[in-house]
């Protein structure tokens, strides 16, 4: 590991230094000696990535050679190559997830540059950005709500090399998008989607050449195929997927990989919603959804809902249970700096603007939102918070409910 890393570590775990040049560093671990050649089969065991364990313990996720080749092939092909120029990747993300480990893979094989930070840290990313030229930036939607917090950190930089910026991992909003393209003017900004267990090869533009609505997810990559389960018509439920790319089974978990595959075709777990263009939409995680008076709420819808209003930076939804309704929604958030925003306001915002059962109940103003290893938004801390406050009666602004 970088020496930076080192003091995180408790001292009974074993650790090589890679910045040592002493005897304990890795440097001196390495003794020459002949390593017989290995030609590993296209569907041989290339990795074996974790899940996040955001819906629970992570999960092994061994992922094949024939897969990894084909998710690679698949998005290079979706994305058009600018003639003569080598790109510059920037990535603050963790390694041990899909989302980063698989756009190295991308900058190695399209022969890109690749600059690597040891986690995200806003002032050293932007710095990274101008003094690198950086041309592609790949990042969780919550990492660039922090990014362009603060309008002044980018202005004056020379951002001229920037192309395109791709998120994905997490939810996306309107407000976040626009706040990006203010930020970086002329940047091509897109939203993508995918799974460790199926890959990020599933949605890319539409093969009529239509252009892709904001925050649609795209349209599925042949050959890859989707179809929409349990959901209330047939544009909209869970999604499930099959392409080269799907995992086979977590290790070691056979009752897991019973309860996610069948046939090949993966259960995401996430429900999407298309357009009549074919196009995809993010709604929200089936797992995440609750009832409110009879009500399906996903707290993705209600996040982007909150996130219309011009004082809302960032918002994180999480249900409370109710005796009368089953849950309510409540609501922790991020105002705009100088904000002097309500939460009585932000309510008659929820109201006006969306159904009445979506409207958070409880609204709690924080100064940040607390983010998971995976630079994701941390909701079962949120939840438990919730929980504290309600049953501490502890909310801080006024609870007059209006529906």
């Amino acid at each position: 590991m970088d020496g930076p890393r080192r003091a995180a570590f408790e001292a009974k775990v074993p650790v090589l230094d890679f910045d040592d040049a002493g005897p304990q560093g890795f440097a001196a671990q390495i003794a020459p000696t002949d390593f017989g050649f290995v030609t590993p089969q296209a569907d041989d065991i290339a990795q074996m990535l974790y899940t996040s364990g955001s819906t629970g313990k992570p999960k092994g996720v061994p992922l094949t050679h024939r897969g990894q080749l084909w998710a690679l092939a698949a998005t290079s092909a979706a994305v058009v190559a600018r003639a003569g120029v080598q790109e510059r990747y920037l990535l603050a993300q963790p390694l041990f997830h899909m989302n980063g480990l698989f756009m190295a893979k991308r900058a190695f094989a399209s022969n890109s540059l690749l600059v690597i930070q040891p986690s995200f840290d806003v002032p050293a990313y932007a710095d990274a950005l101008e003094r690198y030229r950086i041309s592609v930036l790949t990042a969780v939607p919550t990492m660039f709500a922090r990014l362009v917090k603060d309008p002044a950190l980018l202005q004056g930089r020379d951002l001229s090399a920037l192309s395109r910026v791709m998120l994905g991992s997490a939810p996306m909003t309107v407000a976040l998008l626009e706040r990006i393209q203010r930020a970086l003017p002329g940047v091509r900004v897109t939203h993508g989607y995918g799974t460790t267990e199926a890959g990020p090869a599933v949605f890319g533009p539409h093969p009529d050449g239509l252009p892709t609505p904001a925050l649609a997810l795209g349209y599925p990559l042949d050959p890859t195929q989707v179809r929409l389960a349990d959901g209330p018509g047939p544009d909209q439920g869970v999604l499930l997927m099959k392409n080269p790319a799907v995992l086979a089974g977590y290790h070691n978990l056979p009752e897991k990989s019973a309860q996610v595959l069948k046939d090949g075709w993966y259960y995401s777990g996430d429900v999407l919603r298309r357009d009549a263009d074919g196009f995809y939409y993010f709604v929200g995680r089936a797992d995440d959804m609750f009832v409110c008076s009879g009500e399906n709420i996903y707290p993705v819808e209600v996040e982007k809902l909150l996130e219309s209003h011009p004082d809302v930076r960032q918002s994180c939804v999480v249900p409370l249970a109710d005796e009368e309704r089953g849950h309510i929604p409540v609501a922790f958030v991020v105002r705009r700096d100088g904000s002097r925003l309500h939460a009585d306001a932000l309510k008659r915002h929820a109201l006006e603007h969306g159904p009445a059962y979506q409207h958070p109940r409880r609204i709690r103003f924080v100064d940040e939102l607390p983010w998971a290893g995976t630079n994701k938004i941390d909701r079962n801390a949120l939840l438990l918070a919730a929980r504290e406050l309600e049953a501490q009666h502890a909310w801080t602004q006024p609870e007059t409910e209006t529906a």
